[in-house]
């Protein structure tokens, strides 16, 4: 794998591991496939090679996402993480970058979800909501939203710094 591609799985890992943090903060169950997959990429950064049997973790996805129409925020903000693991496991199977692009900017969309919802719980009374730009930049400066865009920034420099990828696994929770 590629140094620079090895840096984006490392950026990508972090977050969703965060993520992880995120949906058990929400009191969203794990998905104990789906956290077995993302320890495995983990390893496999650290081997230099990728092999992992995708076909638990892909049943597992399809079990666990479920139909958004009537969903409650916690089965929504499941379904978001999930989706970014879908895209991770794309680039597992294939190594198309533009995979990696789809599981980052799942990552984005799972903070602005949440940030969103937060803001509109604490400052919208009506059912039927529109946002305003002005809201939607209030939500934008969420700290909580504002914090994972930071780490996910620092987590890119770490990754240009990072010389021993066999050693990437003492970095994981720090």
């Amino acid at each position: 794998m590629e140094t620079t591609n090895k840096g984006r799985l490392f950026v990508l890992l972090r977050a969703l591991d965060r993520l992880a943090g995120v949906l058990q903060k929400n009191h969203v169950p794990p998905v104990a496939d789906v956290i077995k997959f993302v320890d495995e990429l983990w390893s496999s950064l650290a081997k230099n090679t990728i092999k992992i049997k995708l076909s638990p973790v892909k049943k597992a996805l399809t079990q666990s996402i479920v139909d958004e129409q009537d969903a409650s925020y916690e089965e929504v903000v499941r379904n978001m993480y999930l989706y970014a693991i879908g895209d991770l496991i794309e680039f597992v199977k294939e190594g198309r970058l533009d995979s990696l692009d789809a599981a980052d900017e799942s990552v984005v969309d799972l903070y602005d979800y949440v940030a969103g919802q937060k803001y509109v719980r604490e400052n919208m009374e009506s059912a039927a909501i529109i946002l305003t730009k002005d809201d939607e930049e209030r939500i934008r400066v969420d700290p909580d939203y504002q914090e994972g865009l930071a780490r996910i920034s620092e987590d890119r420099k770490v990754a240009q710094n990072i010389s021993e990828w066999s050693e990437v696994l003492s970095r994981r929770f720090q």
